[in-house]
């Protein structure tokens, strides 16, 4: 406890974090959101950049990411890299779909489907990362995407039966 409070970026977060909410309620909404969205793109762009050339140099190859002999850092850094381009592609399509007034088509679109599905994958990549070495995933691995799996069926059914989309909230 004592070194997260002598950490100086720990500080910066939370002083940058309440700087939100002590100006976020006197800004005009849809401001607050470009300025939001803006931060967390150039945020994921950033880390996506700084992460993947370092592992290229690391490994001497540029298409690391296509190989079969990854190690657990591997499919985390993927992983990373993962919700990250997922945080950017959300949150330009949050700004192109007010820039186009909100269209409902886009909201129900697939692609938003499939970013979230998306995300779900990347969730796999950090499930197979946790100890592995030398590209050998460990059976406690593939336990834990069993349950992540099992877990995803039993919500979906639970979402369509109780929370039926077929009917209308209004």
């Amino acid at each position: 406890m004592m070194t997260i409070l002598k950490s100086k970026n720990f500080w910066i977060v939370s002083a940058l974090s309440a700087l939100y909410w002590a100006t976020a309620p006197f800004i005009y909404r849809p401001v607050v959101f470009d300025i939001v969205n803006a931060f967390s793109i150039a945020g994921a762009i950033g880390v996506i950049v700084m992460y993947y050339p370092s592992v290229a140099k690391k490994r001497n190859d540029w298409l690391w990411v296509f190989h079969n002999d990854l190690e657990g850092v591997h499919y985390f850094i993927i992983g990373v890299m993962g919700l990250l381009f997922y945080t950017a592609a959300r949150h330009l399509y949050n700004v192109v779909w007010r820039w186009l007034d909100k269209p409902m088509w886009m909201i129900d679109h697939l692609f938003v489907g499939y970013m979230i599905w998306f995300v779900a994958m990347v969730c796999l990549m950090h499930l197979l990362s946790r100890d592995m070495e030398q590209g050998e995933i460990p059976k406690e691995n593939w336990r834990w995407v069993g349950i992540f799996v099992t877990l995803a069926i039993a919500l979906a059914g639970l979402f369509i039966t109780v929370l039926d989309p077929t009917t209308s909230h209004n």
